[in-house]
Parts: C-alpha cells; sequence; structure tokens
C-alpha cells in the first residue's frame, strides 16, 4: 500500500514539473504561430500590390499600343497613292486626287506633202479632281503642251490652256449638275481624251464632234440601264466666250442592254445616240482648229483638207447647224484569267450646215451643206508576263468622211462647192510595259478624192489636196 502510495506522489511531482513547462511550450508556439500567420497576412498584402501595379501596366501597355495602332489607323489626315496620288481626311469629307500623263513622240510624212518630219508632244496633262463632302466635286484640266499644229512650223509649246474646269453636284444619281468647261454631250468619239482612243490620233470627221465647250450640264442614270446627258453651251468651243447671242445645245442617251454578276449596269457595252443643234454667226472654211460651222475636215494629223483659199470660201457657213449620232461601244475581258481584253466600235455622223450668207451673188441663201461619216476601230490587248498591265495590243480604225451638197461643183454663182471626201485606214501596235508606260506606232493611210477644190498630185505647191498620203507616228505614253 505504501508502495503505490509512494509511486503516486511521484507521478504528481512529475506532473508539476512537466505540465508548467508543457503549457509554457504550448502558449509559446501559439505566439509562433500567430507571429507567422501574420507575417503571411503581410507578403500576401504585398504580393497582391505588386499583382495589381503589374496588372495596371500591362494594361496601361496594351491600351496604350492599340491607341497608338488606332491613331494610325484613323488619322486626321491621310496621303497615298491609289490610281492617283490623293490626299484625305479620315472621313473622306475632304479628297484631293492628283493623276496626269504626257506624251511624246515623233511624226514622219512623204517628202512632198506640206506637213514637217517632227518630234512632238501631244499633251502634257495635269488633272486636279477635288471632292468635299463626297456630293461636291470640281475638276481642274491643265495641258502644258496644248500644239495642234505640231507638223506645221507652229512653236507653240509652254502656252498652258484649261481642258476642264467645272464645278458639279453628284448627290442626286438621277440628276447631277455640272457647269463649266467640259465635254459637250453630243459623239463618242470626240468626248475621248487624248489617251483614251484607240489610236494615236483622230480621224478626219473628229472636227465635227466639237470636243468641249463651256455650259451648264444636266445628267444621271436611270432605271439602271440608261445613262442621259443634256447641255446648253456657248457654242464657240473650248475656254471660249460665247461670239453672239446663241447657243448650243446638245445631249445623248447611252442604253447599257447588259447587267453585271451583281445586277449592276455593265460599262463594257452600250449603245449611244446623241443630237446637237446650234445658230451661229459666219464661219469661214479656214476658221479655227476644229471649225464645225464651217463645215471642214482635217487630216488626222491636223492639216485642212480645204485649204482656205477664195473658191473654197463657199464652203463658210451661218445659221443653223444640225447633227445627230449613232454607234456602240463594246469591251470585253478575254483569256483564261480575264487579263486580256477586246475593244471595238462604231460610230455615224450627220451634219447639216446652213449657208444664209450673200458673199456671192447678191444677198442670197446659199444651198446648205451636208457632212456625213462613219467610222470602225478594233483593238486587242494581250496580256504579257507578270507585271500587272503589261502587254501588246495590235490595233486598226477605217473612217469614211464626206461633205458637200448635192450636184456639187466650183461654180460660185450657184452657191456649190466641190465635194470632198477622204477615206482613212490606220493599222497599229502597242506595247504596255506596266500600267503607266506604253509605247505605240500607227501607220495611216488618207486617200483624198481628187475632185477636192485644189486637187491634184501631192507634189503641187501650197495647200494640197487630193491623192493618197502615208503617215508615220510612234509616240510614248507615261501616265500617273
Amino acid at each position: 500500500m505504501r508502495k503505490h502510495l509512494s509511486l503516486m506522489w511521484v507521478f504528481l511531482l512529475v506532473l508539476a514539473v512537466v505540465l508548467p513547462q508543457l503549457n509554457a511550450d504550448t502558449a509559446s508556439q501559439e505566439q509562433r504561430i500567430q507571429q507567422l500567420e501574420t507575417l503571411v497576412k503581410d507578403q500576401q498584402t504585398r504580393i497582391d500590390g505588386l499583382q495589381q501595379r503589374l496588372n495596371t501596366s500591362t494594361e496601361d501597355k496594351v491600351a496604350g499600343k492599340f491607341a497608338k495602332k488606332a491613331a494610325a489607323d484613323d488619322p486626321k489626315i491621310v496621303a497615298g497613292y491609289d490610281g492617283g496620288f490623293f490626299v484625305r481626311d479620315a472621313e473622306e469629307n475632304f479628297k484631293l486626287n492628283i493623276t496626269g500623263y504626257m506624251q511624246v513622240g515623233v511624226g514622219i510624212f512623204e517628202n512632198n506633202t506640206t506637213a514637217n518630219n517632227s518630234f512632238y508632244a501631244n499633251g502634257l496633262y495635269l488633272t486636279f479632281d477635288v471632292y468635299i463632302y463626297k456630293h461636291w466635286h470640281g475638276r481642274l484640266q491643265v495641258d502644258f503642251a496644248p500644239n495642234h499644229q505640231q507638223f506645221f512650223g507652229s512653236t507653240s509649246w509652254g502656252n498652258p490652256i484649261v481642258r476642264d474646269g467645272y464645278v458639279e453636284y453628284t448627290g442626286i444619281p438621277m440628276f447631277k449638275v455640272r457647269a463649266g468647261n467640259t465635254h459637250v454631250p453630243f459623239s463618242i468619239t470626240g468626248q475621248y481624251g487624248e489617251n483614251e482612243g484607240i489610236t494615236i490620233w483622230g480621224d478626219p470627221y473628229l472636227s465635227w464632234t466639237h470636243g468641249r465647250d463651256p455650259g451648264l450640264l444636266i445628267y444621271g442614270t436611270l432605271a439602271n440601264m440608261i445613262d442621259y446627258s443634256v447641255g446648253i453651251f456657248n457654242g464657240d468651243f473650248s475656254v471660249n466666250n460665247n461670239a453672239n447671242d446663241d447657243f448650243l445645245m446638245a445631249g445623248s442617251l447611252r442604253f447599257y442592254p447588259m447587267k453585271t454578276k451583281d445586277g449592276k449596269m455593265d460599262k463594257g457595252f452600250f449603245i449611244h445616240v446623241g443630237g446637237l443643234r446650234s445658230r451661229d454667226g459666219e464661219r469661214q472654211s479656214n476658221g479655227a482648229a476644229g471649225v464645225i460651222g464651217g463645215a471642214a475636215t482635217f487630216s488626222p494629223w491636223g492639216r485642212y483638207i480645204y485649204g482656205g483659199n477664195t473658191p473654197n470660201d463657199a464652203a463658210g457657213t451661218k445659221g443653223w447647224k444640225t447633227g445627230v449620232d449613232g454607234g456602240f461601244v463594246f469591251k470585253k475581258d478575254m483569256g483564261p484569267d480575264g487579263k486580256n481584253n477586246l475593244r471595238v466600235e462604231f460610230e455615224a455622223i450627220y451634219f447639216k450646215f446652213d449657208r444664209e450668207r450673200g458673199t456671192w451673188n447678191g444677198n442670197q441663201r446659199l444651198p446648205a451643206l451636208e457632212a456625213y461619216s462613219f467610222y470602225f476601230g478594233t483593238s486587242y490587248f494581250m496580256a504579257m508576263g507578270k507585271t500587272k498591265g503589261m502587254g501588246i495590243f495590235p490595233l486598226f480604225t477605217f473612217s469614211y468622211a464626206w461633205v458637200g451638197n448635192k450636184g456639187s461643183n466650183s461654180n460660185l454663182v450657184n452657191g456649190k462647192t466641190d465635194t470632198q471626201q477622204a477615206y482613212t485606214y490606220t493599222f497599229g501596235l502597242g506595247m504596255a510595259f506596266n500600267e503607266h508606260v506604253s509605247i505605240a506606232f500607227n501607220w495611216i493611210v488618207m486617200k483624198l478624192d481628187e475632185r477636192t477644190t485644189y486637187g491634184g498630185p501631192k507634189s503641187t505647191a501650197g495647200d494640197v489636196s487630193g491623192g493618197e498620203e502615208h503617215a508615220w507616228f510612234v509616240q510614248a505614253t507615261f501616265q500617273f
């Protein structure tokens, strides 16, 4: 018994010594745990702060990068090249396009003709197109080499003239309005620029097509198949003020029978009709180049077929001139990749010129002169190589022009004038090196009726008419 009591006291003594120490160790461990928890919380707080700062910095950098990209993608002013040089704002409320082209070449003629072999500039054009709020458009086109008597000793290089100079509103597709110096809407080929025709030069009948004139033009598209144009003009040719109180009236319709895959008008094929009427004061046959009132015709390179001497003055006109025009243009992309192109065009013109003048035989009204012509042209562009726009293009055109009055002869008392007619054939071959640079060769054969006033051998001195003439031209074109 005593032995058991001794053992119990020993156990209690051990507990008395050990328990306080255990309690102290437990308290110390809890305190350390609390300190560690506090330290962990502090570290977590610091880590969270660092992470937040890192995220903010990354977001700022990314946002800044996208902001810079957005600013680059949508600047206030954009400049570049797209078929011409341009400058525009981001919303395209203002846009300026600058395009141009120049044509230089050499013409060679038979030795016994009046034309002189010569290097020449056919045109040095610079065109400015300004678009304001998308629907207002202004155009200024300047020719810095307007000389069209290149082969007859003229030295008028370097006298710039305005070709196009107009302002228009295009916001209503069916009713667009244009005011200024622009093409008269009469013929097909008469509305071509120097770089738009099949051949280097036009044909004799082009002197009747009038070209440009100051005036007011209304045009638009109807029923997604008809383009119309109608206008009133001075009638005294490009950039000239009116010489009398009368105006020239002209209009045309173009019918597009074919549609594209998306249902729009196929501009590659159209049928054209046009009309022109004007009342003029007296014009002599040897008036300004391109005389329509004088019923004059010209060689493709600009020589008057009517010489302008006294017997020819019976061709001078005064009063009404009336013209009608009809034809078609067909253009078709061909070949396996659609890079080749066939072009075919035809045009016929008829004019009547009054002669309300009394130069001869008192004050009588002379019989009206008539003029008619037809023209056919074709070319085929064959793409070559990998360069865009590179290829060769053979071409051929034929035209016939006639001016006179029934029973024509040189009897001035009866007011009759010798008939003149011209057959013109042009054979050509061209090479396009790319979309901007090309070179073309044209061989022109012009056969004149021997009955033309002052007709006879080509070697006759003075204003030579009659016989057959040959001319050769090589011309380079650069456009941007």
